[in-house]
């Protein structure tokens, strides 16, 4: 992780754990040195993706760069390095995603209130 954690230290971005890793994936934790807060970074390897997909996927992410939801994760930047991995920056969630919310509800037996 030696040569992302650089690119994204270029970027503003202090490295602080990695969540997961993929074949053609992996997620850390990193902390912006411009506001402080902690971000998910998605790293996609795009190397061997078509051209034409590759452009969908670029149009995809302007979107979600673009789009402002109360009930959507919020994607704040999105960068190409010179190994063709795309890094896509996204808030971070501290509560989880909502399946795990869902799964620890059915053990407690509570429902899901209307505003969750």
């Amino acid at each position: 992780m030696g040569g992302e954690q650089s690119f994204l230290t270029k970027r503003g971005f202090a490295v602080q754990k990695e969540i997961a890793q993929g074949e053609l994936k992996k997620v850390v934790l990193g902390k912006s040195d411009r506001d402080g807060k902690d971000y998910i970074i998605k790293i996609i390897n795009t190397k061997n993706v078509e051209s034409e997909q590759k452009e969908r996927l670029n149009e995809e992410v302007a979107t979600l760069v673009d789009t402002d939801h109360p009930h959507l994760v919020l994607y704040k930047a999105a960068f190409e390095d010179d190994a063709k991995n795309l890094h896509l920056v996204m808030e971070y969630c501290e509560g989880g995603d909502l399946s795990k919310t869902i799964e620890n509800l059915k053990k407690s037996g509570v429902p899901l209130s209307e505003d969750k």
